[in-house]
């Protein structure tokens, strides 16, 4: 999801706009960002992993959290769940795109990623999307149970999904 309305202070960076593998560049990067916007809002993309592995990558993006040169305005989403101010959650990950069993072995052999991205399989990306999914899932089912008791929030997906995909 690219276009989201978060205000003019909030800046999303959501999916395939640098590889950690170039750390240094894609810091400089959003670096930058974070000059212009007091939050930047980072969810990963697939593209984000090519040329390392996923543990890596994941580590690298926790490094990337952390740069005492963002001043706290970075946020990288993978499982996070962020309130802004009473009225707004955004709630960010990954979420893979959907493999059947059917598809899988094509998956495997077509798609680029799998080639890009250092030990990463079709039964790996499955499992990161189920853990996403429910991940999701549980915080929106949350944050129901709490309008509930009378606190209504405005809900931000940030991901990309396949359509159908986050039916409840």
């Amino acid at each position: 999801m690219s276009d989201l309305h978060l205000g003019i202070s909030n800046f999303p960076l959501a999916g395939d706009i640098g590889r950690l593998q170039d750390y240094e560049l894609f810091a400089d990067f959003l670096e930058s960002q974070c000059m212009n916007f007091p939050q930047v809002f980072l969810v990963l993309g697939n593209h984000g992993f090519h040329g390392i592995s996923r543990a890596t990558g994941l580590r690298l993006a926790a490094q990337l959290a952390n740069e005492p040169r963002f001043h706290k305005r970075l946020k990288v989403l993978n499982r996070v769940r962020i309130g802004l101010g009473n009225d707004i959650t955004i709630l960010g990950c990954m979420l893979q795109s959907y493999v059947t069993l059917r598809c899988e072995q094509i998956v495997q052999a077509k798609i680029q990623d799998f080639r890009r991205i250092v030990d990463w399989t079709t039964v790996d990306h499955k499992d990161e999307d189920k853990r996403d999914l429910h991940w999701l899932k549980a915080n929106i089912e949350q944050i129901r149970v709490s309008e509930r008791h009378g606190t209504s929030r405005k809900i931000v997906v940030s991901c990309a999904c396949s359509e159908g995909q986050l039916q409840t």
